[in-house]
């Protein structure tokens, strides 16, 4: 380990004073002013020396922490001294506490952190990888090495290839805790959403991930850059296909002798949102605003359930599919996917360019290819689409923007 000069008794006040003086004088500069060529260099100047200083503050921390843990107070006292004193979050207090700790015994990722060639998230990778008794004791230099040229993450899943590689029987032990601590929670809130929580082991996990990435495109054409959706709304929509994936061709296991599937209750009132009416209700989620239930009956399989004013069925229909299979393959044929995004035909819903509820026929003329996201785009955010005799599809949006869609 390189040599680091210690002075004893030494008064850092006024070296902090010339540090926070340098600090100012760098924060006076405008940004703006900066050469466009020279801005990364300098980022990388500053990241360099912010590491470097939270080097010092670890190394000030580990010794802070031995004091007052030679005092008798232990770890608890100094994390509660950092949450009082430095405004600190309690899990952040005890990573850093944790953290000074275990980098106080490893002298390369000390001298690679007093450097500035790693950062601060780096050393808390590699001293709770390190720590990790199952992790070679000789890793130390090879990860420090790679930490030096590649990001946190990548450190952190090359640890955990050498412990595979070390013990192959203590992996099968910890990929089969992993197994039995897979949570999920699915809560239905107050407000209508739902909330999804969890934490799969690596097989589930690498399962989702592979089928929701099969899922998770982003737009492409001409969908306005504010419209388009973020990379973690692409991945919620995935799930959700997935899940009505499985619904529409019958996957789950039947529920009371039936098909499960999304109900919607839909008192006649509700379809044309005459004020007053009552709601229409989905029955895990509650009350739905009049687009959305919509949207729910534009492609799905409808059940007939005439309500009296009471609120209590009166005449429960027989299940009708909107669209019929023949009319569906028809669609597949002539819009080829989603007429508004690209997306392919298994990734859409028929929409009615008249609804049902307005007496639209479920025919091929009233009816263009739209995936989930472009679907509850249209129906949500007052769109228009208009189907040309020449199957040219245009969409139009509440400011008039128009977008011209030629056939396949």
């Amino acid at each position: 380990m390189a040599a680091i000069a210690v002075e004893t008794d030494v008064d850092l006040g006024g070296r902090l004073a010339a540090l926070h003086a340098a600090v100012d004088a760098v924060a006076q500069v405008d940004p703006a002013l900066v050469h466009p060529d020279e801005l990364g260099g300098v980022l990388r100047q500053v990241k360099g020396a912010r590491d470097r200083l939270d080097a010092v503050h670890t190394r000030l921390l580990a010794v802070f922490a031995q004091r007052q843990a030679q005092r008798g107070e232990g770890m608890g006292a100094t994390t509660s001294w950092l949450r009082e004193e430095l405004r600190l979050s309690p899990p952040q207090a005890e990573r850093d506490v944790e953290t000074a700790r275990q980098v106080a015994q490893l002298p390369a990722v000390q001298d690679a952190f007093a450097a500035g060639e790693i950062g601060a998230e780096h050393a808390q990778v590699l001293a709770r990888e390190l720590a990790d008794p199952a992790t070679p004791h000789d890793a130390e230099q090879e990860l420090v090495d790679l930490a030096r040229v590649a990001d946190p993450e990548v450190v952190a899943r090359a640890a955990r290839t050498l412990r595979i590689q070390a013990d192959p029987a203590a992996a099968d032990d910890v990929d089969r805790r992993a197994f039995e601590g897979r949570w999920l929670q699915v809560r239905p809130d107050p407000d209508g959403t739902v909330t999804v929580k969890g934490r799969l082991d690596q097989l589930g996990g690498e399962t989702l991930l592979v089928a929701m990435d099969a899922l998770c495109r982003p737009e492409a054409g001409e969908v306005p850059v504010q419209q388009r959706r973020t990379r973690e709304q692409r991945l919620a929509d995935a799930l959700v296909d997935l899940a009505g994936r499985c619904l529409q061709r019958g996957l789950t296991p039947a529920t009371g002798g039936t098909r499960p599937q999304v109900t919607l209750v839909l008192p006649a009132q509700a379809v044309v949102a005459d004020p007053g009416a009552p709601a229409p209700e989905l029955a895990w989620t509650g009350a739905v605003a009049p687009s959305l239930a919509r949207l729910v009956s534009c492609d799905a399989d409808v059940i007939r359930l005439v309500m009296d004013a009471s609120g209590r069925p009166l005449d429960l229909g027989r299940s009708v599919r909107t669209v019929p299979g023949w009319l569906r393959a028809a669609l597949d044929a002539r819009d080829r996917g989603c007429r508004r995004c690209g997306a392919p035909p298994a990734w859409c819903q028929a929409h009615h360019l008249i609804h049902w509820a307005d007496g639209g026929p479920t025919s091929e003329a009233n009816l263009v290819l739209l995936c989930r996201a472009c679907h509850r785009t249209i129906h949500t955010g007052g769109w228009t689409v208009r189907l040309h005799p020449d199957t040219t599809v245009t969409f139009t949006r509440p400011d008039r923007h128009t977008i011209t869609r030629a056939p396949p």
